[in-house]
């Protein structure tokens, strides 16, 4: 690898390391009681993962179901808008 793609491939992934957030010592106090054998270190890790996944996703699809939902309303309103607007006698 040329010194010049190095240098960039470290300061990448310095300015990605600044980025991350800091986990506080209470969380992790939550998911390692004591020493970990490599597959307990695996385990918890996919644990954490998949529940950061979730919420992650949780997150944008609620997001798009009510981007979703806003939609729709609006298409309804278009197509039916005699409903909305005629006075009632």
């Amino acid at each position: 690898m040329p010194q010049i793609v190095r240098k960039m491939h470290k300061a990448n992934a310095a300015a990605q390391a600044a980025i991350l957030p800091k986990i506080p010592p209470e969380v992790l106090d939550q998911l390692v009681k004591g020493p970990m054998t490599a597959e307990a270190v695996e385990d918890a890790w996919r644990t954490f993962k998949k529940a950061l996944i979730e919420r992650a996703l949780g997150a944008e699809m609620s997001y798009a179901a009510a981007h979703d939902w806003k939609i729709a309303m609006n298409q309804f309103a278009i197509l039916y808008q005699d409903r909305f607007t005629r006075t009632q006698p």
